[in-house]
C-alpha cells in the first residue's frame, strides 16, 4: 500500500504541570486536531511518546517537575524523528530560548495564552509533523522493499550455486559413466 493512501491523523502531544493550562490549550488547539493528548510532566509524556509513535507535533512548557520541558525536548532529539516541538513558557528568559533554540524547538511561545497565535503556530507544527511521518513512512517501505531485493539476490546466489553445483556433479557423473563404457 502507498504511502499516500495511508491517512495519518492531526494528533498532538501537550505537556504542561498545570491541568487548567492543559484543559485550556486542548480546548484551543481541538479544532485543528483530531487527537490531542496531554501529560503532566516530561517522563509522562515521553510514555505516551513511546506508545504513539505517529504524534505530529508536542507542546510543551519549561518548568515542570521531574523532567522539565527542554530535558524532554533534548530526549526527544535524541531518541526519536524529528517531532515539531514548540516550547511554551511564563518565563520568557534568554538562557531557555537560546537552549531551546540550540535544541532545535520548532518555535517558542510566552504566556499568556493566545488562541489564535497558538492555533497559527501549532498548525504549522502539526502540517510539519504529518510531513515527517509521512517520509518516514516512505523510507520504511523502501527499506522493506530493499530487504526484500537483497532476501531476492540471496536466493538468487543460492539457486546460481545450486545449478553451478549440479553441473559439476553432472558432469563428473557423466565422465564417469563415458569412462566405464570405455572400460567394459
Amino acid at each position: 500500500m502507498s504511502t499516500e493512501s495511508k491517512s495519518i491523523a492531526r494528533t498532538l502531544l501537550i505537556v504542561d504541570d498545570e491541568r487548567d493550562i492543559r484543559d485550556i490549550l486542548k480546548d484551543s488547539l481541538a479544532p485543528i486536531c483530531n487527537h490531542i493528548f496531554t501529560a503532566g510532566d516530561g517522563l509522562e509524556a515521553l510514555s505516551i511518546i513511546e506508545t504513539n509513535p505517529t504524534i505530529c507535533a508536542i507542546l510543551s512548557d519549561i518548568r515542570m517537575p521531574h523532567m522539565d520541558g527542554l530535558e524532554l525536548l533534548s530526549h526527544i532529539r535524541s531518541n526519536f524523528n524529528p517531532i515539531p516541538f514548540v516550547v511554551l513558557t511564563a518565563f520568557g528568559d534568554v538562557k531557555s530560548y537560546q537552549q531551546a533554540i540550540r535544541l532545535n524547538a520548532t518555535d517558542f511561545l510566552e504566556k499568556p495564552i493566545v488562541p489564535d497565535e497558538i492555533q497559527k503556530v501549532m498548525e504549522k507544527a502539526v502540517q510539519y509533523g504529518i510531513e515527517i511521518l509521512k517520509l518516514d513512512r516512505a523510507l520504511d517501505e523502501m527499506l522493506a522493499d530493499l530487504k526484500t531485493s537483497i532476501q531476492n539476490t540471496e536466493e538468487l546466489k543460492r539457486a546460481k550455486r545450486t545449478v553451478t553445483l549440479m553441473r559439476v556433479e553432472n558432469s563428473i557423473y557423466l565422465k564417469n559413466e563415458t569412462q566405464k563404457r570405455r572400460s567394459s
